[in-house]
């Protein structure tokens, strides 16, 4: 099958380094520990794409599908098309469904280990709330420090007619592993899909999001953490879809990066010209922690609708003199006057992770302890 692959003709593209995926063969099952929340239990262990374990509530179910067998799709931002069909014909592909009018009092976890040992790996995680129903899922990705190779993932959300849907991403690769990882959202109408996701791991990386709006009085909402160290490369490229009119999205993603690490926000709002009277939100604000640290940052538009409302916005700052002399006029380290004022930065997104505990929060804190550092 030959693989139509994007270009630096795209916008989207012309700043990124994956373009293609490498060459290779994925390695087997790795069987890692787990790092994120090792004392927390999960619903779903999945490793190299193989589903290990699962421990489900009624009404809740997972398949495995096989590959290339028609019912995996996925929307692509702009010239993504032959990855998406690239990593669908390769991965290992499972869908988590809650079943109609089933409501979940808790979130489900699941934990999943990558390490392509060298090689490629490809997997896809489907989450669909049916109608009515209520559920909320906290996807947790890592892969042992020292694992190497290339990692790309599609995850994608389905939240049906009347459906609440949450979902949490939290990416914790080793820093040997480079990656492409597609999200690709579907909202019905009178349906909300409340997401975040925290960036913290891998080598070179480029996330996708796509918020497709889909049915009228749909909402959806994207808050995102992005933390790359010495080293890191984090590049995020979203897409705020409005497909009909009567709907509403709003996305916050904030970013942080230390001595050497690199972020790229591009972002972009869509409306269709049949999309009338919907609300879209686009803000991006980032915070160096090193005069070395590299951030870029595109907010968009493209408008085709005539009675909408849309805004979007970016900053880029530093950590305040002013703050810091004053937290040092109270007797406060430089060290953690920095720790302090960068958690206030982050608080808005990292203390409303709906629904995933502390014990997120405290991964996060470790992490940026380590940026800082």
């Amino acid at each position: 099958m030959t693989y139509i692959w994007p270009t630096r003709k795209e916008e989207i593209w012309r700043r990124s380094p994956f373009l293609k995926p490498p060459e290779g063969e994925m390695a087997s099952s790795v069987g890692c520990s787990p790092t994120i929340a090792p004392d927390v239990e999960e619903n779903v262990t999945i490793d190299n794409g193989e589903i290990i374990s699962e421990n489900l509530p009624d009404g809740v179910s997972i398949t495995s599908l096989e590959k290339g067998n028609g019912k995996i799709s996925i929307s692509s931002l702009p010239g993504g098309e032959g990855w998406a069909e690239w990593s669908i014909a390769r991965g290992k592909n499972s869908v988590i469904s809650v079943a109609p009018d089933v409501v979940l009092e808790k979130p489900l976890i699941v934990r999943e280990s990558v390490s392509p040992q060298g090689g490629t790996l490809s997997t896809q995680l489907g989450f669909d709330v049916g109608v009515n129903g209520s559920g909320q899922l906290v996807h947790l990705l890592e892969g042992p420090e020292d694992s190497h190779g290339f990692f790309s993932g599609i995850i994608t959300l389905r939240s049906a007619e009347g459906a609440r849907a949450g979902y949490t991403f939290v990416q914790a690769l080793g820093r040997g592993i480079d990656g492409r990882i597609a999200l690709d959202s579907h909202v019905a109408k009178e349906s909300r899909l409340q997401t975040g996701f925290a960036l913290l791991g891998g080598g070179k990386t480029r996330t996708e999001w796509r918020l497709g709006m889909e049915g009228t009085g749909g909402e959806s909402i994207l808050n995102g953490i992005l933390l790359p160290a010495a080293g890191q490369e984090m590049e995020v490229q979203t897409g705020q879809d409005h497909v009909v009119g009567d709907t509403l999205s709003n996305l916050l993603v904030k970013a942080g990066a230390g001595e050497g690490g690199k972020t790229q926000f591009q972002g972009m709002i869509n409306i269709r010209p049949q999309a009338q009277r919907s609300n879209a939100y686009q803000t991006n604000r980032n915070l160096a922690f090193s005069p070395h640290a590299q951030i870029g940052t595109i907010p968009g538009l493209e408008i085709e609708a005539n009675d909408v409302k849309c805004s979007h916005g970016a900053t880029v700052h530093r950590l305040e003199t002013k703050a810091l002399f004053y937290l040092a006029s109270r007797g406060i380290g430089k060290e953690e006057a920095s720790r302090l004022l960068a958690e206030g930065f982050f608080a808005e997104i990292a203390d409303d992770f709906p629904a995933v505990g502390s014990w997120v929060v405290d991964a996060f804190a470790r992490r940026l302890t380590s940026v800082l550092g």
